[in-house]
């Protein structure tokens, strides 16, 4: 029997909302441990690896969650991701390389490369218990990764002072957590045997790629703002504006797991016919993102510098405005995020890939713009410019494309059934 969409979204809300929490202990830990360049250097690693995994993971979770007709096995998911994230780090490595990353700084972006490439295999694993919707085993999964790999992380980082050998630890601890992940997996029934049908995987390909060039194209769409910072401004103001930006995270993360847990309902109402818990789900998701975004916003204007003060220092507080419109530029994302999510329920992947084209364009040309006159201010509205003209298409998307195909559904049973 399948667990509430409450039960579900409290599950994964624990266990994204630890792991967060994990990961933000890090960043801490780093602000705390090292140089803001040192911390620069991690981000910045973070922000070229992003794309290349994000883009070559094809975000076969989506796929594999809102899959209610079943029309691929397990072990297509697992290997495609497989052979990806190998390419993935291929890629990763020699893309530093070239852009001229050496010692600690490639060392570190080696590290976080392997970490990501094991993530990635562990995400897969979580799309399997999703798409049965068991999110309180992967919140446990969530839970145990994020507390062992900070303490991996953080204890390496404070014994030796070196962020690459935290960044090792913390791949190290990842590729246990992939075992473990993977037996509890098995234990669903879930066979772990890797498909070799080549031409399903070409297919799985095909349906998945305009998600991942989405995807991918998100991702640099977040890490624009750190590429026009560090070539204007360096390394140290990358740290401080990633330090910010992180926040907005803790939102994000709450979303996401509402995400997680509408996702496969949202799927299985539309292949049902259901339209009218289609909209119920949806308007509810919608109406929860938008109170969110105004709950971070009030949080940023009322005690955003404290915080920063507290948990990362002055140097950080000083930039306190700065967290008020990143806040602000969040919470517009969250207004309509769910659109998004309802899209990919109906399994609509090609016609996202227009409305990340045009957010990259206009964030890329409002951070040259912009960044130049006021700094990290300047790319804090950029990102406020970008996410205006993403949320304005997403609701153009579900005016045209969306609520027609719902009004094409037939009545739930239960409703036709009514007086």
């Amino acid at each position: 029997m399948a667990r509430s969409v409450v039960r579900n979204f409290v599950s994964a809300l624990t266990g994204n909302g630890i792991y967060a929490a994990m990961q933000f202990v890090m960043l801490v830990a780093m602000a705390q441990l090292t140089s803001t360049r040192q911390l620069g250097e991690y981000t910045y690693a973070l922000a070229l690896t992003a794309p290349v995994f994000i883009f070559l993971g094809l975000k076969l979770r989506q796929v594999q969650v809102t899959d209610a007709a079943g029309d691929n096995k397990p072990g297509d998911f697992y290997s495609l991701r497989s052979f990806c994230m190998v390419i993935g780090f291929v890629i990763s490595v020699a893309l530093g390389w070239v852009i001229g990353l050496r010692g600690e700084a490639l060392a570190i972006l080696v590290w976080v490369a392997a970490h990501k490439a094991l993530e990635q295999m562990i995400d897969i694993l979580y799309g399997t218990l999703q798409r049965k919707e068991l999110l309180h085993l992967v919140a446990r999964a969530q839970i145990a990764r994020g507390i062992g790999g900070t303490i991996a992380f953080t204890g390496a980082l404070w014994w030796t002072e070196r962020v690459e050998v935290a960044a090792a630890a913390l791949a190290g601890f990842t590729a246990l957590a992939l075992v473990g992940n993977a037996i509890q997996v098995y234990r669903q029934g879930v066979p772990l045997w890797l498909s070799l049908d080549v031409g399903v995987l070409w297919r799985l390909t095909v349906l998945a790629l305009p998600l991942g060039f989405s995807v991918a194209i998100g991702s640099l769409i977040s890490s624009v703002p750190l590429y026009t910072i560090e070539r204007l401004d360096g390394l140290s103001q990358v740290g401080i504006f990633a330090a910010l930006a992180y926040l907005l995270s803790a939102a994000g993360m709450v979303s996401n797991s509402l995400g997680e847990a509408v996702s496969p309902r949202l799927s299985n109402q539309y292949v049902a016919g259901d339209a009218a818990a289609f909209r119920r789900t949806l308007r509810g998701s919608v109406l929860f993102g938008i109170a969110l975004g105004v709950a971070g916003v009030l949080f940023a204007l009322v005690a955003g510098r404290l915080f920063l003060d507290l948990v990362y220092g002055d140097v950080y507080a000083k930039h306190a405005d700065v967290l008020v419109v990143l806040m602000a530029a969040g919470g517009i994302n969250l207004g309509f995020v769910f659109i998004g999510t309802a899209v990919n329920a109906l399994r609509m992947f090609k016609v996202q890939l227009p409305i990340t084209v045009l957010t990259l364009v206009t964030i890329t040309l409002a951070c040259l713009w912009l960044v130049p006159l006021w700094g990290l201010m300047g790319a804090a509205v950029a990102v406020g410019f970008a996410n205006v003209a993403t949320g304005l298409c997403y609701v153009g998307l579900y005016l045209r494309r969306v609520r027609p195909r719902l009004d094409e559904l037939s009545p739930a049973p239960a409703e036709q059934t009514q007086v």
